[in-house]
């Protein structure tokens, strides 16, 4: 009889032990997860946040001026990566939709796709996002592709001068 019993109480505290382990690997597991999906997020943040002065400063030059500096804002020359050339900023101006004009370095993030940030000019605004490679490769190529077209239709049309 009393063999029985701590036989049981064995049994009891290997299930015990088993429970307890697989309860702290689930408790690690999902702190693990938060820590990794809260450092996504606080990078992304953080790029947005670098780009927030540059931003602010292109709006205000395009405010004062009506158009696109040639360069950058002095802040933003390290966090960026590219800035519109000549041809992207006229574009910009004409275009209805919105336009890249600046964009970060790709940044990979833990749990998300990685992505990067980037300044959109759109009807006179001027604003920071944060977009996935993917969609940045995309919005990329069909952006050269309107230039193109944008160019090819401007140049098709006779000179005038006054």
């Amino acid at each position: 009889m009393d063999q029985r019993i701590s036989d049981n109480r064995a049994i009891a505290r290997r299930r015990w032990v088993f429970r307890m382990g697989f309860m702290l690997a689930l408790a690690a597991a999902f702190l693990c997860f938060f820590v990794a999906w809260r450092r996504d997020e606080m990078t992304v943040k953080d790029q947005l946040d670098a780009l927030a002065d540059t931003v602010a400063l292109l709006q205000n030059r395009v405010d004062e001026v009506g158009r696109l500096p040639a360069k950058a804002p002095r802040p933003a020359r390290r966090a960026l990566e590219h800035y519109a050339l000549d041809a992207d900023r006229y574009y910009a101006r004409h275009a209805t939709k919105a336009v890249i004009i600046a964009k970060s370095h790709p940044i990979p993030l833990l749990l998300g796709e990685d992505g990067q940030a980037v300044i959109v000019y759109e009807a006179g605004k001027v604003k920071a996002k944060w977009i996935t490679v993917t969609e940045f490769q995309k919005a990329w190529r069909q952006q050269l592709e309107d230039i193109r077209a944008f160019e090819a239709q401007r140049r098709e049309k006779p000179l005038v001068l006054p």
